[in-house]
């Protein structure tokens, strides 16, 4: 994470406040148990956690029994971390840790609290999904993974609809998408069921959903494909669609649903109404959604 996009992070307040939110409530909880919170990939300010230890340090709300493992893997981030842990005096309780997230070893069952947020919006990019995917075996039975559900959905719609010269009023939406369905939810429950598939040079994807485009879709308009993201944080508190940078819709170019692009790029895809798309997850490289056309059976 650059500096740059870790301090465009501290301020995206919809998603800072919401995690602060839900992190003043469950920390409380657990007073009269120990509680391991990790909180990988957690950048130079770890700005989801450190504003919520102070917080409840005084208004003396905080669990005697906690004890939090910082993780990046950034040198300048570890030396901020550090400093930051020091000024606060917080210490006895927060160990920061140079390493890749996924490199992270302990023993299975170990860590009570998940927290984690390294994605971009459409799961895109960053290592979310991956960090999970490790951690899952670390979990405690009863462990909370934060945020609890991340939910990725296909719609169709027009560009100017979406993206209008004129920026909409504050809580109107475009009512002329066409929802095609879900792509994936990430939850501790998924995380156990995800459909791996291992290719011949050792990488791997992940099998999401498919979706069909309506057979009925109107052709005289081109169609572009968003996915879109709503996270549940925990339980009523979320980061809906639009109220964050990591919950705008992310455009996929590449599908041209009904039309032939103006300008043709390797890895376009073409559909038609009626054509149904698989969605894979590219793990390695850079981390994102893969569209495939399905052969009718």
């Amino acid at each position: 994470m650059s500096p740059d996009y870790a301090i465009r992070t501290v301020l995206d307040s919809a998603r800072v406040g919401t995690f602060w939110q839900a992190l003043s409530s469950i920390l409380p909880q657990y007073a009269e148990r120990e509680c391991h919170l990790v909180y990988p990939a957690c950048g130079p300010f770890a700005p989801l956690l450190l504003p919520v230890l102070h917080y409840l340090r005084e208004q003396q709300l905080l669990p005697e029994n906690l004890q939090v493992t910082l993780i990046d893997i950034h040198p300048a981030a570890i030396q901020s971390l550090a400093a930051l842990v020091e000024s606060l005096q917080l210490q006895e309780m927060v160990k920061v840790l140079h390493q890749d997230a996924c490199d992270y070893q302990a023993e299975n069952g170990s860590v009570d609290i998940l927290l984690v947020e390294a994605m971009q919006h459409g799961l895109s990019r960053e290592g979310h999904l991956n960090i999970c995917q490790h951690f899952a075996p670390l979990l405690a039975e009863d462990a909370l993974l934060l945020p609890e559900k991340i939910s990725i959905r296909a719609v169709l719609t027009q560009a100017d609809d979406e993206f209008p010269a004129k920026p909409r009023a504050a809580g109107e939406r475009n009512t002329q998408r066409v929802d095609i369905g879900p792509v994936l939810e990430l939850s501790r429950e998924s995380l156990r069921q995800l459909d791996l598939v291992r290719l011949n040079d050792g990488s791997e994807l992940i099998r999401c959903q498919q979706v069909q485009v309506p057979a009925d879709l109107d052709t005289t308009i081109e169609h572009i494909l968003l996915l879109t993201t709503e996270m549940q944080v925990y339980q009523d508190l979320s980061v809906t669609e639009y109220a964050s940078g990591i919950t705008h819709p992310l455009p996929d170019l590449s599908v041209c649903i009904g039309f032939e692009p103006h300008n043709p790029q390797p890895g376009d895809l073409l559909i038609k109404p009626g054509d149904s798309i698989l969605f894979y997850y590219r793990k390695q490289g850079l981390p994102g959604f893969l569209p495939v056309y399905v052969e009718p059976a």
